[in-house]
């Protein structure tokens, strides 16, 4: 009875110790699919060949042969697998470092246009040969959005947002010295035809000509300091994501904040001035107040100019002001009744010729009778 109990005993332990290992087989397989799900490939390669270590020296530890034929070669490929596309997407990123050269262009708006160009270019490669590794491997999708854990993966995320503007940020500072003269003085220029309209506009000996080469200048004005904030604007946005406290610096001493309210201002008036415009020209109207009421998000933002939303509530209700007049509808009615008309009036005279010809059919065989 004893030997029987005993042998019973045994036989619970080995099952019992069999039935540990093997969880702990499925625990270390646990934790390496666990690694690879936060993109950490290496050291799930460790835990699986740890895995397959302690089966080799103990193959009671996988009596079924399951982790060693089947779960832990699936998930080792797919180690595998990422940690290729983990080391093409690092060649990657070291390459685009290096190759990522930017031009010396003479500051201007041209060369904002022409840099942010270049860096949306060089950012849309990037980000093209990246996804053209991600799907030259094929990965369940679970560890293929794993892949973005992964520190490769980061860098070139970063870099192709953040790293390319940085690069361009000595440049930028260089264009935006330009830039803020460049519209301080145009401001300066604008002020001064308003002044000169002014005066023009109560003179009773200024003629209708010179009003309007006054008023083309302002509209010329008024469009190129547009396009300089609009530059200046996009070098903001850009800056965003890499803070540049030079450019900001440049822009609050050359005080742009004094040039964006007079622009405000300098619509405001230009639009309390309307009378009325069509449905054209009212869109017109409200696409500049949109433009201006986004420079101040991004300028104020950035702080170099103070909230102007006060400001803009004006320019906003000027418009609504603003009266538009709609087009005359054609009088499809009355272009149907005079159609109607031509009609009838085409069907008569048809109807009296056509009479007249069948009564000098009639009236010719009498005639030839009679003689």
């Amino acid at each position: 009875m004893k030997n029987a109990i005993s042998k019973l005993l045994i036989l619970v332990v080995l099952l019992w110790t069999q039935s540990v290992m093997a969880q702990d087989i499925q625990d270390i397989y646990d934790s390496a699919k666990a690694s690879l799900l936060d993109g950490n490939y290496i050291t799930a390669l460790t835990k699986i060949s740890d895995a397959k270590a302690q089966i080799v020296m103990d193959p009671q530890l996988d009596p079924n042969g399951v982790f060693n034929t089947r779960l832990l070669p699936k998930l080792e490929a797919t180690a595998n697998s990422m940690a290729n596309i983990g080391s093409a997407l690092e060649a990657l990123y070291n390459t685009a470092q290096t190759e990522s050269i930017f031009p010396d262009l003479s500051p201007s708006l041209e060369a904002v246009n022409q840099y942010s160009q270049y860096a949306r270019n060089t950012s849309e490669q990037l980000i093209a040969k990246r996804d053209s590794i991600l799907s030259s491997f094929e990965l369940d999708p679970e560890f293929r959005d794993a892949l973005r854990n992964t520190p490769a993966f980061k860098q070139i995320e970063q870099f192709a947002s953040a790293g390319i503007v940085e690069m361009l940020s000595e440049k930028f500072t260089d264009i935006v010295l330009v830039l803020t003269d460049s519209i301080n003085s145009i401001n300066f220029q604008y002020e001064t035809v308003v002044a000169n309209l002014e005066k023009m506009k109560k003179s009773a000996t200024a003629s209708k000509a010179e009003r309007k080469k006054l008023e083309d200048q302002l509209a010329a004005l008024s469009q190129e300091r547009t396009n300089y904030m609009t530059a200046i604007s996009e070098i903001l946005v850009g800056e965003t994501s890499a803070k540049n406290d030079q450019v900001q610096m440049i822009l609050m001493d050359k005080n742009l904040d004094n040039v964006f309210y007079s622009a405000i201002t300098s619509e405001i008036q230009r639009v309390e001035a309307i009378g009325e415009v069509d449905s054209v020209g009212y869109r017109e109207l409200q696409k500049n107040y949109d433009r201006m009421k986004k420079y101040n998000e991004i300028f104020a933002k950035n702080n170099v100019t103070g909230d102007q939303s006060a400001l803009l509530a004006r320019y906003e209700a000027a418009i609504k002001n603003v009266k538009v007049i709609q087009p005359a509808q054609p009088n499809y009615l009355l272009y149907f009744g005079i159609a109607a008309a031509g009609l009838i009036l085409i069907y008569v005279i048809y109807k009296i010729v056509a009479s007249a010809k069948k009564t000098k059919t009639k009236d010719k065989p009498m005639e030839q009778t009679g003689a």
